[in-house]
Formats: C-alpha cells, sequence, structure tokens
C-alpha cells in the first residue's frame, strides 16, 4: 500500500535489519510487516516509511546466519517531512 504525501518517493536501502526466527519466512505479509516495524523505529526523524519494497535474507551472504535471529538487507520508500 502505497500513502500519498504529495512529495516523490526516496528508495532507501537499510542493512543488518534484524527480526526474530520465529516470524515465518513464508508468510510473506507478516514478515513484511516485521520488517516495516524494524525500519520505522530506525528511521531519522523527518522520514516516513512509506513501504518495504524488497528484501535479501543474510544481505546476499554478507552476514552468517546466527541462532534465533535473522539478518536481512532491506529496500524500502520513504518520504521527507514538509
Amino acid at each position: 500500500m502505497r500513502v500519498d504525501t504529495g512529495a516523490m518517493p526516496v528508495e532507501e536501502t537499510m542493512w543488518d535489519v534484524r527480526v526474530a526466527r520465529d516470524v515465518e519466512t513464508n508468510d510473506l505479509e507478516r514478515l513484511r510487516a516485521a520488517l516495516a516495524e524494524v525500519i520505522a523505529k530506525r528511521l531519522s526523524p523527518g522520514k516516513k516509511l512509506l513501504r518495504v519494497v524488497t528484501w535479501c535474507p543474510n544481505g546476499g551472504a554478507l552476514f552468517r546466519p546466527k541462532q534465533g535471529i535473522r539478518r536481512y538487507a532491506v529496500s524500502y520508500e520513504v518520504a521527507f517531512a514538509v
């Protein structure tokens, strides 16, 4: 879902977004929601998360898998506050 803010969205990537392993990776909407929650908390003031675009488990082999946690590189869109 895209939120219309009147401004052009900007795509960014956040590395090392961590979610608990109990988030089922086959339930894409639940995983997307978990990633969005982490990203929204880490965004700087003045940015609003519009949507999670895509993600890559283990940052495309950049990160080693760890027990109890999943690590992702996540691409997302933001809008800047006016």
